[in-house]
C-alpha cells in the first residue's frame, strides 16, 4: 500500500514538472522574440543624397500638416457660420455643376461686372438721349445730359455690380432670382433718377425740364433694367460657382 502511494506521488510530481517546464518555454519565446524586435537596425550611413531625400520628406509632411490645419480652421468658421461649404479644386468653377458637384451659389467675375455696366449704360444713353431730346428741344441739351449720366453713372454702376455680387441674397444655385433683379432695378432707378435730375437743372437750366426727363426715365428704364437683368441671369459667361466638396 505504501509502495502504491509513493509510486502516485511520484507521477503527480512528474506531471507538475513537466507543466510548469512546457509554461516556462511558452513564457519565455514571447520574451525572447520582444528582445529580439526591441533592437534596433544598424542605422545607414549619412550621404548627400540620403540627406537631401529626408528633408524632401520632412517638409512635404510640414506643408501636408498646414494645408490638414487650414482646412479644419476652414471647416470649423463655416460650421460657426451654420453651413460647411467647401470649394472642390478639381471641379471647373467657370461652368454649371455636374452630378460630381452641387452648387451652393455663384459669383460674378470683373470682367462680367464691366460688361454689364458698359452694356447698360450704351442702352440707358438712347433713352435719356430720347427723352432729352422730346422734352428740351435741344440735341445739344440732350446730348450734354447724356454725355453727363454717362460719365458719372458708369463707374457708379459698375461699383455697384461689385457690391451686389458680395450679397447671397436672392441668388439661386445658378441664376440671381426675379425678386434680386427686382429690388437691384428700383434701388439703382433711385440714384439714377437723382443723377439725372441734378445734370439735367444744371445743363437745361429749367428744373421743369429736368423734371420731366427723369420721371420718364424712372419710368421706362426701371422696366427695362429689370428685363437686363433677367436676361443677364441665363448668361453663364462670367459666373464662377461655388461647388459643395463631394467625397
Amino acid at each position: 500500500m505504501a509502495a502504491a502511494m509513493r509510486a502516485v506521488g511520484l507521477a503527480l510530481a512528474l506531471v507538475t514538472c513537466t507543466r510548469v517546464q512546457a509554461y516556462s518555454s511558452s513564457f519565455a519565446q514571447p520574451l525572447a522574440a520582444r528582445h529580439h524586435h526591441a533592437v534596433a537596425p544598424p542605422r545607414e550611413a549619412w550621404t548627400p543624397t540620403s540627406g537631401v531625400t529626408q528633408l524632401r520628406t520632412r517638409r512635404q509632411g510640414l506643408q501636408q500638416m498646414s494645408l490638414t490645419r487650414a482646412l479644419i480652421r476652414a471647416v470649423g468658421q463655416q460650421q460657426r457660420q451654420g453651413s460647411v461649404q467647401l470649394r472642390s479644386s478639381p471641379q471647373d468653377t467657370s461652368t454649371p455643376p455636374t452630378d460630381t458637384g452641387k452648387a451652393l451659389y455663384f459669383t460674378e467675375t470683373t470682367m462680367r461686372s464691366l460688361a454689364k455696366a458698359v452694356v447698360w449704360r450704351v442702352t440707358a444713353a438712347v433713352i435719356t438721349l430720347i427723352s432729352g431730346l422730346v422734352f428740351s428741344k435741344n440735341l445739344k441739351t440732350a446730348a450734354s445730359i447724356v454725355g453727363s449720366d454717362f460719365v458719372t453713372k458708369s463707374g457708379f454702376m459698375f461699383l455697384g455690380e461689385r457690391v451686389w455680387n458680395k450679397v447671397n441674397w436672392g441668388k439661386g444655385a445658378k441664376t440671381d432670382g426675379a425678386k434680386r433683379s427686382l429690388a437691384k432695378a428700383l434701388l439703382w432707378r433711385v440714384f439714377a433718377a437723382g443723377n439725372t435730375l441734378i445734370c439735367g437743372a444744371f445743363l437745361a437750366g429749367d428744373l421743369s425740364v429736368a423734371l420731366k426727363i427723369a420721371g420718364s426715365d424712372t419710368v421706362f428704364k426701371t422696366f427695362l433694367f429689370y428685363i437686363n437683368e433677367r436676361m443677364w441671369a441665363r448668361v453663364e459667361w462670367g459666373k464662377e460657382y461655388e461647388i459643395e466638396f463631394v467625397i
